[in-house]
C-alpha cells in the first residue's frame, strides 16, 4: 500500500511540512509532548518523501526548501530551550541522567505536562 503523500504535488508536500512545522512551535510553547512526538513522526515521514523525489524538485521548490530548513532550525533551537527549561525546573544539572546510562534509565522516563 502506497502513502498517501506520494500522490501529492512537490508544492503540497512542501506546504503541509511547513504547516508541521508552525504546530510544532505553537506544540513547544504549549509544551505539549503528544503534539511534538506526532510533529517529529510527521516531518520524519514527509521529509523520507521528499527525498525519495528529490530529483523533481526546481529552484524554487529548493528555495522553499531552504527557508522549511531555516523554520526546522528555529524549531530545534526552541526544543533545546524548553528541555532546558525542564531540566531546570526538575532540578536536573546533568542531561545524561534524562537520558539514562548504559542502556538503562536512572531517571524512568514518565510525560510532565506544564499546561496548567
Amino acid at each position: 500500500m502506497q502513502d498517501p503523500e506520494c500522490n501529492l504535488t512537490l508544492d503540497q508536500l512542501l506546504e503541509e511540512l511547513n504547516q508541521i512545522l508552525e504546530s510544532e512551535r505553537a506544540a513547544v510553547t504549549r509544551m505539549d509532548s503528544d503534539q511534538i512526538e506526532h510533529a517529529a513522526a510527521a516531518k520524519l515521514r514527509l521529509n523520507q518523501v521528499l527525498a525519495s523525489r528529490r530529483q523533481e524538485l526546481t529552484p524554487t521548490h529548493e528555495q522553499r526548501m531552504r527557508s522549511i530548513r531555516n523554520s526546522q532550525q528555529h524549531n530545534l533551537i526552541l526544543l533545546a530551550h524548553a528541555r532546558d527549561l525542564l531540566q531546570n525546573a526538575l532540578g536536573i544539572q546533568d542531561s545524561r541522567l534524562l537520558r539514562g546510562g548504559l542502556g538503562r534509565p536512572i531517571v524512568e522516563r514518565s510525560r510532565l505536562d506544564l499546561r496548567g
